[in-house]
């Protein structure tokens, strides 16, 4: 503990960037008493983490996308969904043959091995598929989205 005062306040940026471990209890424990607002963009919602109004508290104030494009901070924002079907060749015949060089294993050996090298990650990672997303990125941002003046953002599971 650092400092029990009831006349402190602490401002946190970005506060759904770790705050919901270490650093949050540590700050805590470091001042007990004090005021702790933390602001963010991006409030961690998900029911599988602490929620950001767990550890902060209720939200004071918010101010959201539709706020922001109608005082003209944003452009509006259209977003359009594209998929590509990822897709394993010869899965079956791939499934049988994982069946029959793994028999002399246990179901928790075979979900262990399932886990560490049949990952969804290496899905998303496949060279073709990346090759077939880009391709697809590349046709529509140059056909649609360029001469309509518009800008583009690409989410993806990972930066590679």
């Amino acid at each position: 503990m650092l400092n029990e005062s009831a006349e402190i306040l602490v401002l946190v940026d970005e506060a759904h960037r770790g705050n919901t471990r270490t650093l949050h209890r540590n700050l805590r424990r470091a001042l007990p008493n004090a005021a702790i607002v933390g602001f963010t963009g991006t409030p961690i919602l998900n029911h599988d983490k602490k929620t950001t109004a767990e550890i902060f508290g209720d939200f004071i104030d918010r101010y959201l996308l539709q706020d922001a494009e109608l005082d003209g901070a944003t452009v509006p924002i259209l977003y359009e969904g594209r998929t590509a079907d990822g897709f394993v060749k010869d899965a079956t015949g791939l499934d049988q043959l994982f069946i029959d060089m793994f028999v002399d294993y246990t179901p928790q050996d075979l979900a262990i091995i399932k886990a560490r090298y049949g990952t969804e990650g290496d899905v998303l990672e496949a060279p073709l598929l990346i090759e077939q997303k880009a391709r697809d990125m590349i046709r529509h941002f140059a056909g649609v989205a360029l001469p309509e003046g518009f800008k583009a953002q690409v989410v993806a599971a990972r930066r590679r």
